[in-house]
Protein backbone atom coordinates (compact mmCIF):
# COMPACT_ATOMS: atom_id res chain seq x y z
CA UNK A 1 0.00 0.00 0.00
CA UNK A 2 3.01 2.76 1.17
CA UNK A 3 4.07 1.57 -3.02
CA UNK A 4 1.01 2.79 -4.21
CA UNK A 5 0.67 6.01 -2.25
CA UNK A 6 4.39 6.87 -3.20
CA UNK A 7 3.15 6.31 -6.66
CA UNK A 8 0.00 8.04 -6.51
CA UNK A 9 2.01 11.04 -5.27
CA UNK A 10 4.54 11.20 -7.92
CA UNK A 11 1.49 11.31 -10.57
CA UNK A 12 0.18 14.52 -8.90
CA UNK A 13 3.52 15.65 -9.21
CA UNK A 14 3.57 14.81 -12.92
CA UNK A 15 -0.32 16.33 -13.23
CA UNK A 16 1.38 19.74 -12.05
CA UNK A 17 4.12 19.78 -14.44
CA UNK A 18 2.08 19.28 -17.20
CA UNK A 19 -0.44 21.78 -15.72
CA UNK A 20 -3.27 19.29 -16.34
CA UNK A 21 -5.24 21.39 -13.47
CA UNK A 22 -5.06 24.45 -14.80
CA UNK A 23 -5.95 22.81 -18.34
CA UNK A 24 -9.17 20.91 -17.00
CA UNK A 25 -10.13 24.33 -14.77
CA UNK A 26 -9.80 26.29 -18.57
CA UNK A 27 -11.65 23.32 -20.44
CA UNK A 28 -14.51 23.68 -17.27
CA UNK A 29 -14.68 27.32 -18.05
CA UNK A 30 -15.55 26.68 -21.29
CA UNK A 31 -18.05 23.96 -21.01
CA UNK A 32 -19.82 26.22 -18.61
CA UNK A 33 -20.13 29.12 -20.49
CA UNK A 34 -21.30 27.09 -23.47
CA UNK A 35 -23.89 25.28 -21.48
CA UNK A 36 -24.72 29.04 -20.32
CA UNK A 37 -25.39 29.74 -23.96
CA UNK A 38 -27.49 26.58 -24.89
CA UNK A 39 -29.69 26.96 -21.55
CA UNK A 40 -32.76 27.82 -23.93
CA UNK A 41 -32.84 25.37 -26.68
CA UNK A 42 -34.87 22.03 -25.96
CA UNK A 43 -33.57 18.81 -24.05
CA UNK A 44 -30.81 21.00 -22.36
CA UNK A 45 -30.16 18.40 -19.94
CA UNK A 46 -29.04 16.40 -22.20
CA UNK A 47 -26.72 18.68 -23.86
CA UNK A 48 -25.52 19.15 -20.12
CA UNK A 49 -25.05 15.61 -20.20
CA UNK A 50 -22.75 15.99 -23.51
CA UNK A 51 -20.62 18.42 -22.26
CA UNK A 52 -19.83 16.92 -18.97
CA UNK A 53 -19.42 13.68 -20.53
CA UNK A 54 -16.49 15.17 -22.34
CA UNK A 55 -14.37 16.35 -19.76
CA UNK A 56 -14.16 12.58 -18.17
CA UNK A 57 -13.43 11.74 -21.88
CA UNK A 58 -10.84 14.53 -22.71
CA UNK A 59 -8.98 13.33 -19.03
CA UNK A 60 -9.40 9.73 -19.20
CA UNK A 61 -8.08 8.96 -22.78
CA UNK A 62 -5.53 11.72 -23.59
CA UNK A 63 -4.37 12.68 -20.41
CA UNK A 64 -3.39 8.84 -19.51
CA UNK A 65 -1.85 8.85 -23.08
CA UNK A 66 -0.04 11.63 -22.99
CA UNK A 67 1.28 10.99 -19.14
CA UNK A 68 2.58 7.54 -20.10
CA UNK A 69 4.19 8.25 -22.98
CA UNK A 70 5.81 11.15 -20.78
CA UNK A 71 7.14 8.73 -18.64
CA UNK A 72 7.88 6.55 -21.42
CA UNK A 73 10.15 9.30 -23.13
CA UNK A 74 11.85 10.07 -19.54
CA UNK A 75 12.68 6.21 -19.35
CA UNK A 76 10.71 6.36 -15.71
CA UNK A 77 8.72 2.70 -16.70
CA UNK A 78 11.80 0.81 -16.93
CA UNK A 79 12.80 2.19 -13.44
CA UNK A 80 9.51 1.30 -12.08
CA UNK A 81 9.81 -2.01 -13.58
CA UNK A 82 12.35 -3.25 -10.81
CA UNK A 83 10.26 -1.71 -7.90
CA UNK A 84 7.66 -3.47 -5.79
CA UNK A 85 5.27 -1.44 -7.79
CA UNK A 86 2.44 -3.65 -9.74
CA UNK A 87 1.20 -3.20 -13.07
CA UNK A 88 -2.20 -2.76 -11.38
CA UNK A 89 -0.68 0.18 -8.83
CA UNK A 90 0.51 1.93 -12.08
CA UNK A 91 -3.07 1.61 -13.70
CA UNK A 92 -5.01 2.62 -10.72
CA UNK A 93 -2.61 5.30 -9.04
CA UNK A 94 -3.19 7.36 -12.71
CA UNK A 95 -7.00 6.72 -12.99
CA UNK A 96 -7.62 7.51 -9.79
CA UNK A 97 -5.82 11.01 -9.52
CA UNK A 98 -7.51 12.13 -13.12
CA UNK A 99 -11.13 10.78 -11.85
CA UNK A 100 -10.36 13.30 -8.66
CA UNK A 101 -9.96 15.99 -10.96
CA UNK A 102 -13.03 14.92 -13.32
CA UNK A 103 -15.29 14.90 -10.34
CA UNK A 104 -14.11 18.33 -9.49
CA UNK A 105 -14.26 19.67 -12.57
CA UNK A 106 -17.74 17.67 -13.70
CA UNK A 107 -19.28 18.97 -9.26
CA UNK A 108 -18.21 22.95 -10.84
CA UNK A 109 -19.76 22.67 -14.20
CA UNK A 110 -23.43 20.81 -12.53
CA UNK A 111 -23.15 23.53 -9.94
CA UNK A 112 -22.94 26.23 -11.74
CA UNK A 113 -25.61 25.62 -14.20
CA UNK A 114 -28.54 23.48 -12.64
CA UNK A 115 -27.34 24.15 -8.48
CA UNK A 116 -28.30 21.83 -6.30
CA UNK A 117 -31.38 20.60 -8.51
CA UNK A 118 -29.96 16.91 -9.34
CA UNK A 119 -29.37 13.57 -7.48
CA UNK A 120 -25.93 14.33 -6.27
CA UNK A 121 -25.40 10.87 -5.67
CA UNK A 122 -26.29 9.19 -8.93
CA UNK A 123 -24.33 12.11 -10.51
CA UNK A 124 -20.83 10.82 -8.43
CA UNK A 125 -20.79 7.82 -9.33
CA UNK A 126 -21.52 8.14 -13.34
CA UNK A 127 -18.98 10.81 -13.12
CA UNK A 128 -16.32 8.21 -11.37
CA UNK A 129 -17.30 5.49 -13.87
CA UNK A 130 -17.00 7.43 -16.92
CA UNK A 131 -13.54 8.96 -15.92
CA UNK A 132 -12.73 4.83 -14.77
CA UNK A 133 -13.80 3.79 -17.82
CA UNK A 134 -12.23 6.16 -20.66
CA UNK A 135 -8.90 6.22 -18.46
CA UNK A 136 -8.50 2.15 -18.80
CA UNK A 137 -9.58 2.81 -22.42
CA UNK A 138 -7.04 5.22 -22.46
CA UNK A 139 -4.49 2.63 -20.89
CA UNK A 140 -5.42 0.43 -24.12
CA UNK A 141 -4.96 2.78 -26.86
CA UNK A 142 -1.46 3.97 -25.11
CA UNK A 143 -0.16 0.21 -25.02
CA UNK A 144 2.59 -0.08 -27.77
CA UNK A 145 2.45 3.61 -28.72
CA UNK A 146 5.64 5.18 -28.77
CA UNK A 147 4.87 9.06 -30.52
CA UNK A 148 2.75 11.26 -29.35
CA UNK A 149 1.26 12.48 -32.46
CA UNK A 150 0.11 8.94 -33.49
CA UNK A 151 -1.54 8.51 -30.05
CA UNK A 152 -3.23 11.56 -30.41
CA UNK A 153 -5.03 10.59 -33.65
CA UNK A 154 -5.96 7.17 -32.18
CA UNK A 155 -7.04 8.65 -29.04
CA UNK A 156 -9.41 11.19 -31.22
CA UNK A 157 -10.64 7.61 -32.95
CA UNK A 158 -11.59 6.31 -29.57
CA UNK A 159 -13.18 9.20 -28.32
CA UNK A 160 -15.10 9.63 -31.51
CA UNK A 161 -16.52 6.04 -31.56
CA UNK A 162 -17.69 6.06 -28.39
CA UNK A 163 -19.52 9.04 -28.94
CA UNK A 164 -21.26 7.27 -31.33
CA UNK A 165 -24.46 6.52 -28.75
CA UNK A 166 -24.88 9.94 -28.57
CA UNK A 167 -26.98 9.54 -32.00
CA UNK A 168 -29.07 7.81 -30.38
CA UNK A 169 -29.31 9.34 -27.47
CA UNK A 170 -30.79 12.38 -28.72
CA UNK A 171 -33.56 10.90 -30.84
CA UNK A 172 -31.79 10.22 -34.55
CA UNK A 173 -32.30 6.70 -34.07
CA UNK A 174 -33.28 4.33 -31.59
CA UNK A 175 -31.21 4.68 -28.31
CA UNK A 176 -31.22 0.90 -27.41
CA UNK A 177 -29.57 0.38 -31.07
CA UNK A 178 -26.44 1.27 -28.81
CA UNK A 179 -26.52 -1.34 -25.77
CA UNK A 180 -22.90 -3.13 -26.89
CA UNK A 181 -21.07 0.43 -26.31
CA UNK A 182 -19.88 0.91 -22.56
CA UNK A 183 -20.82 4.43 -23.11
CA UNK A 184 -24.81 3.67 -23.66
CA UNK A 185 -24.74 2.63 -19.01
CA UNK A 186 -23.11 5.11 -18.30
CA UNK A 187 -25.12 7.60 -20.03
CA UNK A 188 -28.14 6.29 -18.56
CA UNK A 189 -26.92 6.89 -15.21
CA UNK A 190 -26.68 10.85 -15.72
CA UNK A 191 -30.39 10.33 -17.30
CA UNK A 192 -30.48 9.14 -13.34
CA UNK A 193 -28.74 11.89 -11.82
CA UNK A 194 -30.31 14.90 -13.92
CA UNK A 195 -33.89 13.56 -13.15
CA UNK A 196 -34.36 12.66 -16.96
CA UNK A 197 -35.33 9.08 -15.86
CA UNK A 198 -36.71 7.90 -12.67
CA UNK A 199 -38.10 3.90 -12.86
CA UNK A 200 -35.91 1.48 -11.70
CA UNK A 201 -35.29 -0.33 -15.00
CA UNK A 202 -32.90 2.32 -15.70
CA UNK A 203 -31.03 2.77 -12.54
CA UNK A 204 -30.44 -0.78 -12.37
CA UNK A 205 -29.29 -1.35 -15.75
CA UNK A 206 -27.20 1.69 -15.83
CA UNK A 207 -25.42 0.74 -12.53
CA UNK A 208 -24.99 -2.89 -13.25
CA UNK A 209 -23.98 -2.05 -17.03
CA UNK A 210 -21.35 0.24 -16.26
CA UNK A 211 -19.81 -1.60 -13.47
CA UNK A 212 -19.15 -4.83 -15.62
CA UNK A 213 -17.79 -2.63 -18.42
CA UNK A 214 -15.33 -0.51 -16.22
CA UNK A 215 -14.29 -4.22 -14.89
CA UNK A 216 -13.75 -5.96 -18.32
CA UNK A 217 -12.29 -2.87 -19.87
CA UNK A 218 -9.96 -2.96 -16.72
CA UNK A 219 -9.51 -6.48 -17.16
CA UNK A 220 -8.44 -6.00 -20.39
CA UNK A 221 -6.48 -2.82 -20.16
CA UNK A 222 -3.98 -4.42 -17.55
CA UNK A 223 -3.35 -7.40 -19.63
CA UNK A 224 -2.76 -5.07 -22.86
CA UNK A 225 -0.91 -2.57 -20.96
CA UNK A 226 1.74 -5.32 -19.78
CA UNK A 227 1.38 -7.90 -23.01
CA UNK A 228 2.53 -5.13 -25.21
CA UNK A 229 5.78 -4.52 -22.84
CA UNK A 230 5.96 -0.49 -24.00
CA UNK A 231 9.39 -0.53 -22.10
CA UNK A 232 10.34 -2.22 -24.95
Amino acid sequence: MNAFWNLFKLDWMLIHRNKIILISAGVTAIYTLLFNALSGVDQVEKFLILIIFNDPALLGVLFVGVMVLFEKNERSLQALSVTPVRWSHYLWSKTLALTLIALLCCYAMAFATLGWDLHWGHFTTATLLTTMLFSFIGFVAVAGEATFNTYMLKAAVVILVLAIPFIGYFGVVPFSWFMFFPTYYVLLLFDVALGIATDWTTIVLGYVGSIIWTAVIYKWALHRFVQKSILA
